[in-house]
């Protein structure tokens, strides 16, 4: 990409590591499926320089998030996929809720689905990426999408280390928030290729601020925990911690743990946050 970088023997380079082929798989229903040329997942990998590798497209047509959730544990293969399967993920791209809300159900009545069907996903992946509920041409119908769309803001923001939400369509509405029909087909649900775009270009710009803070952050740390002499070797122990516990080891544990029990990945993540607010707090 025109950059240029370096490190000592042994040492392990950290710029574009956090995001560097990191396998991704996405969950929705027809503005997903790939045979509609709706998902935009390719427009935010192409603007992040490529590094994710699309391993499964989940998307099945007219589903809602009830149906997303009863086949989220299914394998890949299945005619209903699910996340099973697919080996180390570093992200899953979730978008759900459009048929929903065209059914004017009310966010009360979806949000322990929601929660049960976010949280599987976690199991699969260390990162959720929620796209955002689109605008729909029914103002009834629009007004319910935006309710999903407050809720799941506030979701990700209370667990930020697992989820993110993304309002990927903040651009494909009106200032009123109401539907931009130049971004959809006629039907007022589908994208068009302008809005698959602006969607993704949207997304792939809110990644790219976040991660970079996520990445800066934590390396920022390593000088203050180590002598100079030492800080190649504690950023390289910092990469492939992140490396091995994020993408190999953390997703196929957490499926196994789902699977015993449905708390057991909750109850130990909660463990893993108090044990490291702990650590943090006794740095001198």
């Amino acid at each position: 990409m025109g950059e240029n970088y370096s490190c000592g023997s042994g040492g392990i380079i950290a710029a574009g590591r956090f995001v560097a082929n990191a396998g991704a798989a996405l969950m929705g229903d027809s503005l997903t499926v790939d045979s509609y040329g709706l998902t935009n997942f390719y427009v935010i990998n192409g603007a992040n320089g490529g590094r994710m590798k699309l391993r499964a497209n989940c998307g099945v047509a007219s589903e809602g998030v009830g149906n997303m959730l009863s086949r989220v544990n299914n394998l890949y293969t299945d005619v209903n996929p699910g996340m099973a399967g697919l080996g180390p993920l570093g992200r899953i791209f979730v978008r759900a809720g459009t048929n929903n809300a065209r059914s004017n159900i009310s966010i009360s009545s979806l949000a322990a689905d929601y929660t049960s069907l976010l949280n599987a996903l976690t199991t699969y992946a260390p990162r959720v990426i929620i796209l955002a509920v689109p605008p729909l041409a029914v103002t009834a119908n629009n007004d319910t999408a935006a309710t999903y769309n407050s809720w799941l803001s506030a979701f990700a923001a209370a667990t930020p280390a697992k989820f993110k939400y993304i309002d990927d369509c903040i651009n494909v509405r009106n200032v009123d928030g109401t539907i931009n029909a130049s971004f959809f087909n006629v039907d007022g649900v589908h994208f068009n290729h302008l809005g698959v775009g602006q969607c993704g270009d949207d997304a792939a710009a809110a990644m790219a601020s976040a991660e970079s803070v996520v990445d800066s952050s934590s390396m920022a740390l390593v000088p203050a925990l180590v002598d100079d002499a030492d800080l190649e070797r504690g950023g390289a122990r910092l990469a492939a911690t992140e490396l091995t516990m994020g993408s190999l080891i953390g997703p196929p544990l957490g499926g196994v743990l789902f699977a015993a029990a449905l708390w057991l990945p909750l109850g130990a993540d909660a463990i893993t946050f108090a044990v490291a607010t702990l650590l943090v707090a006794i740095i001198p």
